[in-house]
């Protein structure tokens, strides 16, 4: 291998004997991660704005798109795709999770808890309840009151 770094001019001793180098080295591997992580998220949103237009009153497709904004850090974006999947699907409970999940981030705790109340309205399945004990518990909620949430 690295004589293949070596036809192309690079020679590994000389980049790495100054630790400047390898400074820079890390900072050129960041830049490059970072925007092959941003052509990954362009080409997910891309192929999901796709899906919107071929299945415009599909829930789950504005639920993925909440997903794709929330793993990149836009919740305002995310909390939109969020509602507008439960407006057109009072059901979908992993949305609300996450709702749950953007209104605790941002200190509107209580449009949390009502979005978690409303999840264990609509359904008994455990794996849900199991999900909103792990939401109030990331979010520092002591046992006794997460236990008494969830029996209420």
């Amino acid at each position: 291998m690295l004589d293949g770094l070596r036809f192309w001019g690079v020679y590994p001793e000389k980049v790495l004997q100054c630790p400047y180098n390898i400074l820079l080295c890390a900072f050129v591997l960041w830049v490059l991660y970072m925007i092959f992580k941003h052509a990954i998220f362009v080409l997910r949103r891309n192929e999901l704005e796709r899906n919107l237009i071929k299945f415009p009153g599909l829930a789950e497709v504005r639920a993925q798109m909440g997903d794709l904004y929330f793993d990149a850090g836009y919740f305002r974006q995310a909390r939109v795709f969020y509602l507008q999947s439960i407006d057109m699907h009072p059901g979908f409970h992993y949305a609300r999770l996450k709702l749950a999940d953007i209104y605790f981030g941002s200190g509107e705790n209580e449009k949390a808890l009502e979005q978690l109340r409303e999840l264990l309205k609509r359904t008994s399945e455990d794996k849900y309840k199991f999900g909103v004990k792990k939401t109030l518990s990331r979010w520092n909620f002591p046992p006794e009151k997460i236990s008494e949430f969830l029996n209420s």
